[in-house]
């Protein structure tokens, strides 16, 4: 954990979680989402497990990316971008799709959702790869 970029993977956190407010509030894609639900904004949970899972999700992320664009000696925010956008098309793409296919989900939440997990996990991958811990290079172990 010391070789982690803890100030770079805080802030990342902190800009998902901006993302997400934007990206599901009215003003982006908030009401094509609760409404390919079938729901109204009223039908939505305001209690925080959400948004305390939402934390975890993204710092678990982070972190993976951060030891993956050290071990994979990624350190240019374009190659960043890149490894956030492999493990979203490897990754969590598929997952999205399998469960969403299974739950009857509509495909309009669930490009919604989709095109979101990959904007939070190429932005993930361009700052944490040019945001490195000083004194600590890319390693191979």
């Amino acid at each position: 954990m010391t070789k982690h970029n803890h100030l770079a993977v805080v802030i990342t956190i902190l800009a998902h979680q901006a993302m997400g407010f934007v990206w599901y509030s009215s003003f982006l894609f908030g009401s094509a989402w609760v409404h390919g639900q079938g729901k109204q904004m009223q039908d939505l949970n305001p209690a925080p497990l959400p948004f305390v899972v939402a934390l975890i999700a993204s710092a678990a992320m982070c972190y993976v990316i951060s030891w993956l664009t050290r071990v994979l000696k990624v350190s240019s925010f374009k190659g960043g971008v890149g490894l956030g956008t492999m493990l979203w098309l490897g990754l969590g793409l598929p997952v999205i799709a399998m469960h969403y296919a299974f739950l009857g989900i509509s495909w309009q939440v669930g490009a919604i959702d989709a095109l979101y997990s990959l904007a939070l996990a190429s932005l993930a991958g361009g700052i944490i790869a040019v945001w490195r811990k000083p004194g600590v290079a890319p390693t191979t172990s």
